[in-house]
């Protein structure tokens, strides 16, 4: 069996990558190597005893690198760990086999979608949480969440503020979403609608939650945040807008979302998106926070009244 001893990461990438390249979906390579709890007060790359140490971190990073998943540890002899490695088909994604944008049931319920679970996603909850606590919603808060889907972000927002009282609004242009939305939260209100024809969303909040929608090619993301902002927005209201950098390979989540006709996207569309709507809510005199990892929330709440 491969063993890795003091191999710098330039031989072990050097070693691996060419095997799992050779695997079929599914398979696995296994490999040994120093255990990494033996050496939990180095860093990644540190010698001791003559063994390179590197944590179970890391080589969960690389296996990311190398479209694999780092399986269980298991106890080896003298001080190492038999790892493995399991070929992610990288072809399969529900995203890959949706339909297209626009079409109101492609996060519906039959859609592959309506599997994941984002707020069983650390980051995401936490990223969700950090924001929470900035906007800081005060009790009775009206909140209305665009592109709510079966209303995940506002069943996570009573959890986190269950003393508060919040009056909890969703919309989405998926029927069946909404349906479900309905049945699972029956103290919350939800309809059905289209961001880009403007109607009446039940006037002004006091919080507008936008997670990973705006980003959508059949949405024009600015334009929509901006009518809200003016037509739904209380004067003392506040807004989270949440911007995707991940994708789904497999059933992993990976770093770096795929939009077409940008070279690199991780970083042009995010970055180009976080920043309008930043400097956009900054001039309308909000204090914006920029928070989160796989998702970018960009947190805006008011600045208190200018004293003449």
């Amino acid at each position: 069996m491969l063993r890795f001893t003091d191999h710098d990461l330039f031989a072990v990438l050097a070693a691996l990558e060419p095997r799992v390249e050779a695997l079929a979906p599914g398979q696995i390579l296994r490999f040994e190597a120093p255990d990494p709890d033996r050496a939990f007060d180095r860093y990644d790359g540190e010698l001791l005893d003559g063994r390179r140490h590197r944590s179970l971190a890391g080589w969960t990073a690389l296996a990311e690198q190398l479209g694999a998943v780092l399986l269980r540890p298991r106890d080896a002899d003298d001080g190492f760990v038999a790892l493995g490695l399991r070929a992610l088909d990288r072809g399969a994604s529900w995203q890959t086999r949706a339909a297209p944008s626009g079409d109101p049931e492609k996060y519906g319920v039959g859609s592959g979608f309506a599997r994941v679970r984002k707020f069983e996603e650390p980051a995401f909850l936490c990223g969700f949480r950090d924001a929470v606590r900035f906007i800081d919603p005060g009790p009775g808060a009206r909140v209305l969440a665009v592109g709510c889907n079966r209303g995940d972000e506002l069943d996570a927002l009573a959890r986190l503020r269950p003393d508060a009282g919040l009056a909890l609004h969703g919309l989405d242009h998926s029927p069946s979403a909404i349906a479900e939305a309905r049945a699972r939260h029956p103290g919350m209100a939800f309809a059905v609608g289209d961001l880009n024809a403007p109607g009446d969303l039940g006037g002004r909040y006091d919080l507008l939650l936008a997670l990973n929608v705006l980003h959508s090619p059949s949405l024009d993301g600015k334009a929509v945040l901006r009518r809200l902002v003016a037509e739904h927005l209380t004067p003392a209201g506040a807004v989270i807008v949440g911007l995707p950098n991940v994708r789904y390979v497999d059933h992993t989540l990976r770093f770096g979302a795929r939009v077409k006709g940008f070279s690199h996207p991780e970083l042009s569309v995010l970055v180009r998106d976080a920043a309008y709507y930043r400097r956009y809510l900054a001039r309308h005199r909000f204090r914006v926070m920029i928070t989160g990892q796989h998702t970018v929330f960009v947190c805006a709440r008011p600045l208190p009244a200018r004293v003449s």
